[in-house]
């Protein structure tokens, strides 16, 4: 076994205090040498956060750290915040395209109609991309900033162990 006992307890506390008094954590060991957050658990279990935690670190104190970002992905998908930045993601996209539709009408179907970009299910799908990569890209800079805002420059030291093992 290669689970890292002395980390509950910490990461118990900050899911605590980020998610409500009422939640559990499951920490798994795991093969993959970045720790990572289960996707949201069924209704049931919508209590419980899974976080996998790489075998090969349980040793080491700046996993801890990294939890936090972990736990952003929860208060992303589960507290609201991935809603509260939607829509605006959905304009933002939108006007992006609207900006450049010569382009769009060049690289995909010179008979797009503009007036039909949230109407016309092929366009949905083209513009649809851009919004979901957009989408996973603000959770992660969201995660990362929580991480921060919880741990501060602990956070970076471990980011920077976590990218660049060797250099640390």
């Amino acid at each position: 076994m290669r689970n890292a006992f002395e980390i509950y307890f910490p990461i118990k506390a900050l899911a605590t205090e980020l998610l409500g008094e009422h939640t559990q954590v499951v920490l798994s060991s795991e093969w993959e040498f970045s720790p990572f957050t289960y996707p949201v658990a069924p209704h049931e279990l919508s209590k419980f956060v899974f976080i996998g935690v790489p075998a090969s670190e349980c040793h080491n104190p700046l996993i801890i750290p990294l939890a936090a970002h972990e736990l952003g992905h929860v208060v992303w998908r589960g507290q609201g915040a991935e809603s509260e930045f939607d829509q605006n993601i959905r304009e933002t996209i939108l006007e992006l395209y609207r900006s450049r539709w010569d382009e769009v009408k060049t690289l995909f179907d010179h008979t797009l109609d503009i007036n039909q970009i949230k109407t016309n299910r092929l366009i949905g799908n083209i513009w649809g991309g851009s919004y979901k990569v957009a989408q996973r890209q603000l959770e992660e800079v969201f995660c990362d900033l929580m991480g921060v805002y919880v741990f501060g420059n602990a956070f970076l030291y471990s980011f920077r162990y976590l990218t660049q093992p060797r250099r640390s």
